[in-house]
């Protein structure tokens, strides 16, 4: 580190440039140049303002030396470019990183006046400073988008993935209103907010999900221009390129009353011309978004944009894995169930039989005939609860909720039920009332269900497993729950877990039960856990396996609450 104070002034400013780069943090780097300021001007007191906005608020306000000397106001008036009248004793010059104005520095003596020409120095040391920001910034740059890379190769869900690209926005942008990505989807022309990350407030964003449709002057837009542009109310009023149609469709905070952007920067993604979705970025009070600011985001774009892709890609595969898996698994769920449904049909046939005999004959007991009725009425439901809760979940839906738990669950008790048929298994539901709704697809998650409580029962089976002997009738329960939250990442949802009292796992074996394609089962096909997995992930929650040897196996899944207006709730299975 240089000594400033005695060094010859030809060589103060690459040495202080030396210095500020050995400064690691923004308190020390600013309170080093300010002292040096002071050093080279014989100022008595050194100030630097950053992040000014048009209230007078400032961000960060640095002060080196007598602080009863600094002229805030005047300060604020150069920054809002007022040309105020200065007395001799003080200096304010701007400091610029790419063209910007991002601070004003001043300097100021007590009582003597500066030299002619000393604002001019002052204009040169800042430019040394911004030397420096610019640098950082680039560095900034560089270890995000590296780091976004590195999330690219984890494969990470869309959504995750989303809030990777926003966060690193954020750092690097510093917007403070929101940001959003948006994906977008061919077949229906929509936008749908994937992700949001909101500023001026601590909440969660509630347009997550929210679609806007595009029309075909916003679609061109997005499709002719690949490069990131900043939507204005100028640029917007001029109909600039469909600038003013593509700020009313995703300026969707507005007509919901809520704080507008007074600047906006759009973003198309694209992968080999085939849009993907939008980055929004959104400014409330920061200065109107600079040709740097969008540099930043086109430098984001191909990573975001090959990240995006992948991230679809792949859970456009494990869809169709699914469905493949859950087509296979109805053939042999029709065989678990078809025992029992004969059973139950065996016994109506007979009823209905005698009881037309018995008609026939006149010796009809009236009392006889309400209890074969009320016999075959049970078995036929029965039957009809079986087949629709088939049909159900061999049909895929659309949707994203609101969804209850325990609605379900119960829904998929005698289906079930019907696949444990005569083991000497008993299936125990424990439902906890009032648990909240959440936001996920009904088809996967019965898929998940189903799924669980099916590897449950095969744990029972002889010969899968560890191969330890089970000397206890089967148990299986299905316990759900509500968990508050525990830390910043992890938000209030509900729980179900799938217990058993089978053989349970060794440690080892547990390690690989979520691995693809690992299986115990002579025609397994290894892949049913971790699709659930995947299907969990997909709709932000958790899934967890225990399991000790000779103690059973519990399979945790965690999923997050949703909010929803009262209007579109379902009616809740217990209050």
């Amino acid at each position: 580190m240089f000594d400033l104070a005695r060094l010859p002034r030809s060589a103060f400013l690459p040495a202080l440039q030396a210095n500020l780069q050995r400064r690691t943090t923004p308190k020390k780097l600013y309170l080093h140049f300010l002292a040096a300021v002071r050093t080279y001007l014989g100022a008595d007191a050194a100030w630097l303002l950053r992040g000014i906005h048009d209230d007078g608020r400032v961000d960060q306000r640095y002060v080196h030396g007598r602080g009863g000397l600094c002229t805030d106001d005047l300060s604020l008036a150069f920054a809002a470019q007022q040309a105020p009248t200065l007395p001799d004793s003080v200096l304010l010059a701007p400091l610029r990183v790419r063209g910007t104005m991002v601070a004003v520095i001043g300097a100021a003596r007590d009582g003597r006046a500066f030299n002619l020409g000393d604002g001019h120095e002052l204009t040169r040391l800042g430019a040394v400073l911004a030397v420096e920001l610019t640098r950082r910034q680039d560095e900034r740059l560089d270890r995000v988008l590296e780091r976004l890379k590195e999330k690219v190769i984890q494969e990470l869900r869309p959504q995750d993935l989303a809030y990777q690209i926003l966060s690193g926005l954020h750092e690097l942008v510093q917007f403070d209103h929101s940001a959003a990505l948006l994906e977008f989807d061919p077949g229906t022309r929509m936008l749908r907010v994937q992700a949001e990350k909101i500023v001026w407030t601590k909440s969660k964003s509630a347009f997550i999900g929210h679609e806007i449709g595009l029309g075909r002057q916003a679609l061109a837009a997005l499709t002719t221009r690949a490069e990131p542009r900043v939507l204005s109310g100028a640029a917007a009023a001029a109909g600039i390129d469909g600038d003013r149609v593509l700020l009313e469709v995703l300026s969707y905070h507005q007509e919901h009353g809520l704080p507008a952007a007074t600047s906006l920067i759009a973003a198309p993604l694209l992968f080999d011309s085939e849009l993907l979705g939008v980055l929004k970025i959104a400014g409330r009070q920061r200065r109107a978004f600079d040709p740097h600011d969008l540099d930043v985001v086109a430098r984001f774009l191909p990573v975001a944009a090959i990240a995006l892709h992948n991230a679809m890609v792949t859970v456009d595969l494990e869809h169709q894995v699914v469905d493949a898996e859950l087509r296979a698994g109805l053939a042999t769920l029709a065989r678990a169930v078809a025992h029992d449904v004969n059973n139950a049909i065996g016994a109506v046939l007979p009823l209905a039989q005698q009881m037309r005999a018995e008609l026939g004959e006149g010796c009809a007991d009236p009392h006889d005939l309400v209890e074969d009725l009320d016999a075959i009425i049970d078995k036929t439901r029965l039957c009809k609860r079986i087949f629709s809760n088939m049909l159900r979940t061999g049909i895929r839906r659309s949707g994203t909720g609101p969804i209850h738990l325990n609605q379900v669950v119960q829904q998929m008790l005698p289906m079930l039920e019907a696949t444990i048929g005569r083991r000497p298994i008993t299936l125990q539901a424990e439902l906890a009332a009032q648990l909240p709704v959440i936001a996920c697809s009904k088809h996967e998650l019965e898929h998940v269900v189903w799924n669980l409580v099916s590897n449950a029962i095969d744990a029972f089976e002889p010969g899968d497993g560890p191969g330890l002997a089970i000397s206890q009738p089967g148990r299986i329960e299905l316990i759900t729950e509500r968990f508050a939250e525990t830390s910043r990442d992890r938000a209030p949802g509900v729980r179900l877990e799938v217990r058993d009292n089978g053989p349970g796992m060794t440690a080892d074996l547990l390690a690989k039960v979520q691995e693809p394609f690992f299986t115990t089962k002579i025609d397994g096909t290894g892949l049913g856990l971790p699709i659930c997995r995947s299907l969990v992930w997909q709709m932000g929650g958790a899934l967890t396996v225990h399991s000790q040897l000779g103690q059973g196996t519990s399979v945790v899944v965690e999923l997050p609450a949703a909010e929803y207006p009262a209007a579109v709730l379902p009616a809740a299975v217990l209050e």
